[in-house]
């Protein structure tokens, strides 16, 4: 599921089974899922080094969290870590 699938070029794709897999803009893996449903969102994202999972669950329609700002909350979360 947390591997990057690659194209038949052998490029990785930056998507594994079901979930993204990205870097956030301080170099951070983390593994999204934008968890869209009809009348709301619920992105996820997870931090596999430090643990730290961000959920966010809203009723909004037609507008989708982008990664930077569900990363944002977490790298904020994350800074609280002992």
């Amino acid at each position: 599921m947390f591997t990057s699938q690659k194209t038949s070029a052998g490029e990785e794709s930056g998507y594994g089974i079901g979930w993204g897999i990205v870097e956030t803009p301080s170099g951070k893996p983390i593994y999204a899922h934008a968890g869209g449903s009809v009348g709301g969102t619920s992105p996820l994202i997870v931090y596999p080094d430090s643990h730290v999972v961000v959920a966010l669950v809203t009723n909004l329609s037609g507008r989708t969290w982008k990664t930077e700002e569900v990363a944002a909350v977490a790298e904020a979360l994350e800074a609280l870590k002992p």
